[in-house]
């Protein structure tokens, strides 16, 4: 894992093989520098959003690895999921009561105070990260 700081941000990146067990490594890591970092309120609903990101990379690409970069500041939380598969194109969907899944992007939608997705690598995209953001609103109070 790299660490990047720069003005009390603290950026962590984490580059993991996609398969099934990365979710839960991806999650712990997020809440574990929730804890060390004092933002204990944003722990749950990160655990919650990262897991349906990296799922998301697992089930809608081929891609050999992906990379978590998880970046907290004095107001929130960002969480950036990038893949090399530009093609897979992540859409929030409205799932039949029926399906098992379907659901992902809706709960990041709704729960994430930001989302979307970037791609990267200019006009021929090389690849996405998939990101959302989390605010701390008690901290963001007590700055104002």
């Amino acid at each position: 894992m790299a660490v990047a700081v720069l003005d009390g941000v603290r950026t962590y990146r984490m580059c993991a093989p996609n398969v099934p067990g990365t979710a839960k490594v991806a999650r712990d890591m997020v809440a574990a520098l929730l804890h060390a970092n004092e933002r204990d309120a944003l722990v749950d609903v990160a655990k919650l959003l990262v897991s349906e990101v990296v799922a998301n990379v697992w089930m809608h690409t081929k891609v050999p690895q992906l990379t978590v970069d998880a970046t907290v500041r004095p107001w929130c939380l960002l969480v950036s999921v990038l893949d090399a598969e530009p093609r897979a194109v992540p859409l929030a969907r409205r799932a039949l009561s029926v399906e098992e899944g379907g659901r992902g992007l809706c709960l990041v939608r709704e729960l994430a105070d930001a989302w979307g997705t970037t791609w990267f690598g200019g006009v021929e995209p090389t690849g996405k990260s998939v990101w959302f953001e989390l605010r701390d609103g008690t901290r963001q109070e007590a700055q104002s």
